[in-house]
């Protein structure tokens, strides 16, 4: 399981944006007006932003189906996936001789439109060779995962050490491999931000941070991803991917959570949604580069709710999509926007009086989704799951205020836990209430 210079990197057909040196954050609306003129962000990156874990090695269970995979990825808006070595490179072998032709699936994936962020491991001076095949599909090669957990065995090295020097390794065989060479390196991933090295000690073996959040006790996710990524500091100066992040969830009629050694506790499946499009709106607010979601499936059926490892998914083990799955969809679908969008400043402010009760837990993010029609996604993060497993009290609608200096001809008002359709539409107006809750809301605006 588990400001600067703004430079765009062409990787096999993606747009990384690479912010350097440091992670900018916009300020959340603390009971007052926000900033009265905001640049915009392209909903054109948020397109290309999405991506899920997968474990595509088995033959049986929902992994098992390449097409429905595909179709689910393509159903919640994801173009990135990420998967072992490994996992994707077992059944490959027939009388234990190499057989590209036996576990094609990389290949599918690619002609769908679909890239790999591949993770490596000890054996990876064996793998590298097999996925030159497949250059064409795999857009990120990766550092051994999670090395608190998998105690990595490498040149007589234990645990991280082993995984240090798998990482450098790693590094100096992709970077001088004549099929993968061009493909940027993520560094380890480690489980929790405390675990990782000391800082620098791996700057010059990795092209971006590599971070896994996760969110214990129910809580929300701003704080703890913000707090992660502060705290990965082995690659300095390099921009951040969030590889790993996302909530379990309660089985309908199941217990309500059950909290086990592994340190996470299960949600029900209404706050997964609702979580889930608060971490992903967070982390590009945060300039991460790019997020995955973890996972696409429950793995398996497991209604008595005692392992959290099979309730991540954004798809039960049946194949039928969570509200996280829909709400993704529907986000991903109403922000689809142009790549030549023309990213003018768009004067406007949001203010929430002190008696609203959001603080500073209302947060805002500008999209342009062609020329002159912009996107504001604004949300509150109350928190919705109780450290006691259970449903925390529904938060009260806070009134929330957005004005426009310029009269908008017109403004929609989306939900995307209730669906792709406006919800309401105004004419002619420079000022706009709406009642948050508990999830964010969509608002374009055309000026014309």
């Amino acid at each position: 399981m588990k400001t600067s210079q703004v430079a765009k990197r062409l990787l096999v057909g993606v747009v990384f944006t690479t912010l350097s040196l440091q992670l900018c954050r916009s300020a959340p609306i603390c009971g007052g007006v926000a900033p009265f003129s905001q640049n915009p962000q392209l909903a054109a990156n948020f397109d290309t932003f999405l991506g899920v874990g997968v474990h595509l090695g088995g033959t049986q269970g929902p992994y098992g189906n390449a097409t429905a995979v595909i179709q689910d990825l393509s159903y919640v808006g994801a173009r990135h996936v990420r998967d072992s070595a490994g996992g994707l490179l077992s059944g490959s072998n027939i009388n234990g001789q190499w057989d590209p032709r036996a576990y094609d699936k990389l290949a599918a994936f690619n002609q769908a439109g679909i890239r790999f962020d591949i993770i490596m491991g000890p054996n990876m001076a064996g793998d590298l060779p097999k996925l030159e095949p497949y250059a064409q599909s795999i857009e990120s090669l990766e550092g051994p995962n999670e090395p608190e957990y998998t105690k990595y065995n490498y040149k007589g090295l234990v645990g991280t050490p082993a995984a240090e020097q798998i990482q450098k390794d790693l590094y100096g065989a992709a970077k001088n491999d004549p099929a993968l060479g061009g493909l940027p390196v993520l560094n380890i991933a480690f489980a929790r931000a405390s675990s990782t090295t000391n800082e620098g000690q791996l700057a010059n073996y990795a092209d971006f941070n590599n971070v896994h959040s996760y969110f214990t006790h129910g809580q929300s996710p701003r704080l703890k991803l913000d707090a992660d990524l502060r705290g990965t500091v082995d690659t300095p100066g390099k921009p951040y991917i969030v590889t790993e992040t996302g909530y379990p969830s309660d089985a309908p009629g199941g217990p309500n959570g059950q909290f086990n050694a592994g340190g996470h506790n299960m949600v029900d499946e209404d706050v997964q949604a609702k979580y889930l499009l608060d971490d992903v709106f967070d982390a590009f607010d945060l300039h991460v580069q790019r997020v995955y979601v973890y996972e696409l499936f429950d793995e398996k059926p497991e209604p008595q709710d005692t392992d959290q490892e099979q309730h991540f998914g954004l798809f039960r083990a049946d194949g039928s999509p969570k509200p996280a799955a829909v709400a993704l969809h529907n986000a991903m679908t109403i922000l689809h926007g142009d790549p030549d969008a023309a990213p003018v400043p768009f004067p406007y402010s949001i203010q929430a009086s002190p008696a609203s009760g959001l603080t500073c837990n209302l947060y805002s993010l500008l999209l342009t989704r062609k020329t002159g029609v912009y996107d504001i996604v604004v949300w509150p993060e109350p928190t919705l799951w109780g450290a006691d497993y259970k449903r925390a009290p529904q938060p009260a609608a806070s009134n929330v205020d957005i004005n426009f200096p310029i009269p908008q001809g017109s403004v929609r008002v989306f939900d995307p836990l209730l669906g792709t359709q406006a919800q309401s539409e105004y004419h002619g107006v420079s000022h706009l209430s709406l009642s948050l809750v508990d999830h964010p809301l969509i608002i374009e605006t055309r000026g014309f």
